[in-house]
């Protein structure tokens, strides 16, 4: 704080909340007001959520019915739980809205996050005042983000108790007809947004297309899987990237250059590794024969946001694909 803003208040948090509450009341007390503190998710909190003097203060001093925005135990969080969302409340006194950045790629323009909604522990909805989700900043890379993002927030409906004039569980009603009767699937969610996702694509490329005649076919469902397998999310690579960069390691650790002679007496390893040399730069090849099939038969809008990233995963995987051809002469 500023000398003069130190002559006046004891904190910043004090001077912060002064602040909101004078705004809040200037707006005429509006239903919806948020505040987002300095101190807004656990690593950020000094010592910690519980021990935060900062928070502790906000808590005192903001009004009640001004909303604080939190977005769990680090800027981008992995996991949020229940346990975590009650401890910070207990402190602040105030019912949390988070703000989740699982999907946010604005502090690194080299990356882009596809997967599914993921890692958010049952049960947090009746224990927010609300949920916002920042995506993406390419507007046709948050498809998949936001369709599994509504599946686990229909599937948090079915875990509520509320009921329709029958009597009847009208939430359970709904989480049936999706398939979602059994909890919140990360994986069931994103093939249910595959589905969809495809049949958007496919819907847009006729309509940009409509009265030519040398249209490509359509991406089909595994195509999309290896796009989203291909950039997943920010802590979780997909199972497809996993395994090419599983067996990248494996092939550099174990290659005939590398240590292992190409006349060794174990002729099992080197047919081994040329077996899987071979696997290895096949995936590759599927992956940038992805790149040319996506060029043809994505829409104008989704091959503009997504086109640099799919760009420089093929050119890396060349790279590798030579790598590994190099590793075994």
């Amino acid at each position: 704080m500023c000398r003069a803003d130190r002559d006046v208040f004891p904190s910043l948090a004090q001077a912060q909340a002064s602040v909101a509450n004078e705004t809040y009341r200037e707006l005429g007390l509006p239903p919806t007001f948020l505040f987002c503190p300095t101190e807004y998710c656990s690593s950020l909190c000094s010592p910690s959520p519980a021990k935060s003097r900062y928070l502790q203060t906000l808590g005192q001093e903001l009004l009640p019915e001004i909303g604080v925005i939190w977005t769990g135990p680090k800027v981008v969080s992995q996991e949020l739980s229940v346990a975590l969302v009650e401890e910070v409340e207990h402190v602040l006194q105030h019912r949390l809205l988070i703000w989740d950045n699982l999907f946010a790629n604005d502090y690194d323009c080299r990356r882009v996050f596809l997967g599914p909604y993921t890692g958010r522990a049952p049960g947090l909805v009746p224990r927010l005042c609300g949920l916002l989700l920042n995506p993406n900043c390419e507007l046709q890379a948050n498809f998949i983000p936001i369709h599994t993002l509504g599946s686990w927030f229909r599937s948090e409906l079915q875990g509520c108790t509320h009921t329709n004039s029958t009597g009847t569980d009208a939430s359970a009603e709904l989480g049936d007809s999706l398939g979602l009767q059994e909890g919140y699937s990360p994986q069931k969610a994103l093939e249910l947004a595959l589905l969809d996702w495809v049949a958007e694509i496919k819907q847009q490329v006729l309509e940009a297309e409509e009265g030519r005649s040398d249209s490509s076919a359509p991406l089909t469902m595994e195509e999309a899987r290896m796009l989203v397998e291909l950039f997943y999310l920010p802590y979780h690579h997909g199972p497809q990237a996993q395994q090419l960069l599983e067996d990248l390691q494996w092939l550099r650790a174990n290659s005939p250059s590398m240590g292992v002679p190409t006349r060794s007496p174990n002729s099992c390893v080197v047919a081994e590794w040329r077996s899987r040399a071979r696997s290895f730069q096949q995936l590759c090849a599927q992956m940038c024969c992805l790149h040319s099939r996506f060029v043809r038969s994505a829409g104008q809008a989704l091959l503009y946001d997504l086109h640099p990233y799919l760009w420089d995963i093929r050119n890396l995987l060349l790279a590798a694909s030579a790598f590994v051809l190099w590793l075994g002469t």
